[in-house]
């Protein structure tokens, strides 16, 4: 009796714990890392003065247990990803896909967005989920900022996109094939590949449109993108570019001066000797021209072929590439260098700055730009080392803008970074390696390919997402550990002893939701699949009818950000808070669980 009273002591700590940082999550009172930092600590030494012991008096709950996340496989591939989502975004990869997107949805935008995660949730029946949000996220957000919509109303879609795509097929989720195993453990026929596909389609079909059409008006707009496309990243610069036979201008025609498809203007086209300016006639840009253009960043770096290198006569630093970053730094009014040119100036010698486009609030240049003569308040665009770059803040003759610092994109590593994507999800999705060792293996190649830095590598990895995903699993053990997880399910369900089969499934299916985005889906999944085939075996009823609520209410991970990989990846690039997960994802589980509670007795005739 003694020892029964301590287990429930211990379990009761464990809800207390649980529902504490809970609160402090959702209302953000102090910082998540301190929190879940908090969580572990308190958990480590309640466990250490009260140990739990198994049937051979060996304590369960170690430190060792207890930190164990740090090293879990979620963990490993979950911070693997983003470095492999940055190298896609660095080299600029996938810029390609999200322009062809974005020509055909800057009319529609809303439709062009539905379109796309349509297709997302139609590739996650069949393919991993996270790589599918690795694929999309970039071209998403490219996509939002050129058409002036926030992120943040879209990221999150897509990551619910791809959960609901994975409840339809077998593959679709590990949890679905974590179900389908412990059925067979249980002397139960395993799934078929499109076992449960008929009930998902539907229940995909009905969070799909809320997703789409009402999660993106309750989600609030994190940065206000047409601001920033108002400033810093409309900014036109003048730009002298060297045209090969890779640049996107090499054989254009110019009618007039701007180019067709491409936001560049083009100012003069210096070939030997010769100068053509505007406004042309039919004219074609051929490789060796040196064209004088006015452009955005992004549109100057789309028509260099490698990096920066054809967009400056001078040369850039090789042995520091791969710590490059692109900045903005405005002429002082006190500056030595006003009335004076970037020839003169030499900055790439006395700053280790090497310049490549400037902006001018009035006035066309015609002349290339080093031998422009600075004004006060003109704009540089430079390429530089990071810490040189940061050396300006201390410098009296340039302001910089310290928002408009970013990594180099090295387009010479295309081929690389897309070559090792495509390796890394045909291992993960084919089964030849495990997902964490493929995508572990995908990170490492893109730093020793040079896709990314190690520096830049480190700063993609979220230490709230470390922190979430530790705490997560080691609050889930310590509730599987004390029996905290089998009390919820085995006194609830008792409240309802006596009731139809259809409320008792109900039941059984809002448990399951609750407990996912608690404990992770796959112990989810395994801890409740034995007392579904049990209920159904009592209640006389089809096994599949409960087996099918594990399936899809293990899946409706929409509550909280660490229910979920996907949703984990989105968080920072969204700015999401735990509080949004539960604002937004709330009413989907509660829908589905509606949908499922109406359509599950009719589909199995109870």
């Amino acid at each position: 009796m003694a020892q029964a009273s301590y287990d429930t002591f211990q379990m009761v700590v464990v809800f207390l714990t649980l529902a504490t940082a809970l609160y402090y999550y959702a209302t953000e009172k102090v910082s998540v890392e301190l929190t879940s930092a908090s969580v572990l600590v308190f958990l480590m030494v309640f466990f250490y003065i009260f140990p739990v012991v198994d049937m051979y008096g060996n304590a369960t709950m170690t430190v060792n247990a207890i930190l164990a996340g740090f090293s879990n496989p979620a963990l490993i591939t979950v911070f693997s990803l983003m470095i492999i989502g940055e190298a896609l975004s660095n080299t600029g990869a996938l810029e390609t896909i999200s322009d062809s997107v974005s020509k055909w949805a800057k009319n529609y935008p809303a439709l062009g967005m539905i379109v796309a995660l349509i297709m997302v949730g139609v590739f996650s029946a069949f393919l991993n989920n996270i790589p599918m949000v690795v694929v999309f996220m970039p071209i998403i957000v490219a996509l939002t900022r050129k058409i002036g919509v926030s992120a943040s109303k879209w990221l999150m879609p897509l990551s619910f996109v791809t959960i609901l795509g994975g409840m339809t097929t077998l593959v679709g989720s590990s949890t679905n094939l974590l179900v389908s195993g412990a059925m067979v453990k249980f002397n139960q026929a395993p799934f078929d590949f499109f076992s449960f596909t008929k009930i998902g389609l539907i229940m995909a079909g009905v969070g799909a449109i809320y997703v789409l059409l009402i999660l993106p008006k309750i989600l609030k707009a994190k940065k206000p993108l047409k601001s920033q496309l108002e400033g810093e990243d409309e900014r036109r610069f003048f730009c002298s570019v060297t045209v090969d036979v890779r640049s996107p201008l090499s054989g254009l025609e110019i009618n007039g001066w701007a180019l067709k498809d491409i936001d560049v203007e083009v100012l003069t086209i210096q070939r030997g000797k010769h100068t053509f300016e505007r406004p042309f006639n039919d004219s074609i840009i051929l490789p060796g021209d040196e064209v004088l253009l006015s452009a955005t960043r992004d549109k100057l770096l789309a028509v260099a072929s490698k990096d920066v290198d054809n967009l400056t006569t001078t040369d850039i630093d090789e042995n520091n590439i791969e710590d490059q970053v692109l900045a903005e730094i405005i002429v002082s009014p006190k500056s030595k260098y006003v009335g004076r040119t970037l020839r003169w100036a030499r900055l790439h010698i006395r700053r280790n700055l090497v310049p490549i486009g400037l902006e001018r609030d009035a006035g066309i240049l015609q002349a290339d730009i080093m031998d422009i003569h600075m004004r006060a308040g003109d704009v540089l665009l430079v390429v530089g080392n990071r810490e040189d770059v940061h050396a300006i803040i201390d410098d009296s003759d340039f302001i910089l803008l310290e928002s408009s610092a970013e990594d180099v994109r090295h387009r010479h590593h295309v081929i690389h970074t897309i070559a090792v994507f495509i390796g890394t999800i045909l291992f993960a999705s084919t089964g030849l390696l495990p997902l964490p060792i493929a995508t572990f293996l995908g990170a490492v190649l893109m730093i020793a390919f040079g896709c990314i830095s190690f520096s830049g590598a480190l700063e993609a990895v979220d230490r709230r997402v470390v922190l979430l995903i530790t705490t997560s699993l080691a609050l889930g053990l310590a509730l599987e550990q004390t029996g905290g997880a089998l009390a919820i399910a085995d006194n609830i369900l008792y409240m309802f002893e006596g009731q139809s089969p259809a409320i008792i499934l109900s039941v059984f299916f809002l448990i399951v939701m609750f407990m996912t985005n608690i404990l992770s889906n796959q112990a989810t999944a395994v801890l409740f699949t034995p007392i579904a085939i049990s209920l159904a075996t009592n209640l006389h009823v089809d096994v599949n009818a409960f087996a099918f609520a594990v399936v899809f209410a293990a899946n409706c991970c929409f509550v909280t950000p660490f229910a979920y990989q996907t949703n984990l990846i989105v968080m920072t690039s969204g700015q999401y808070s735990f509080k949004d997960f539960v604002k937004a994802g709330l009413p989907l589980a509660i829908t589905l669980w509606l949908v499922y509670s109406v359509v599950a007795p009719i589909y199995f005739y109870f």
